[in-house]
């Protein structure tokens, strides 16, 4: 579910830095 919420925000040309934070939050 997270990959794909990650290649959904890459898509919309969110920065990967951003990505990443969401992904830290996610994990959490």
């Amino acid at each position: 579910m997270l990959t794909s919420d990650i290649e959904i925000i890459n898509k919309k040309g969110l920065h990967a830095r951003a990505a990443s934070k969401l992904v830290q939050l996610a994990t959490r």
